[in-house]
């Protein structure tokens, strides 16, 4: 099991991930936008609060990959208020499939920064993505 421990956690994060973009578009039926984004911090904070007794957090690690850390909190929560923005005014099966193509950027930003390498099924794979963007949003 341990060997595909990683499918596990991916097919869980995948249902987690269905299930905030139906409860998103459920919430801002009636709240606005900046309300529901808030509200889901509550939620995420709840989480963590409990995730953190339950692991005995204590803080540690090298100050770089700390402040690398709450960057990925600031990038999160600055796209949840743009996600709610989006889904509030928009249809959220268009909305929820094109935010869901965030992977593209983490691709650009590691090819750029991190000097990694893409083989060409990799790159038509990003080429369908760009193109399922445009089929979307029409």
């Amino acid at each position: 099991m341990t060997s595909n421990l990683w499918l596990f956690f991916t097919l869980a994060a995948m249902l987690m991930w269905g299930f905030w973009g139906f409860f998103s578009k459920l919430a801002t039926q009636s709240l606005r936008d900046i309300d529901a984004a808030i509200y889901q911090g509550v939620g995420s904070l709840i989480i963590m609060i409990i995730a953190a007794s339950y692991f005995r957090f204590q803080p540690a690690g090298k100050p770089l990959n700390i402040l690398y850390a709450i960057l990925s909190g600031f990038s999160a929560t600055l796209a949840v208020f743009f996600f709610f923005a989006a889904i509030t005014r928009g249809r959220s099966v268009v909305v929820v499939s094109v935010t869901a193509l965030y992977p593209l950027i983490t691709l650009a930003l590691s090819a750029f920064f991190l000097h990694e390498a893409f083989t060409l099924k990799q790159l038509l794979g990003v080429g369908l993505a760009v193109g399922a963007i445009f089929l979307l949003s029409s």
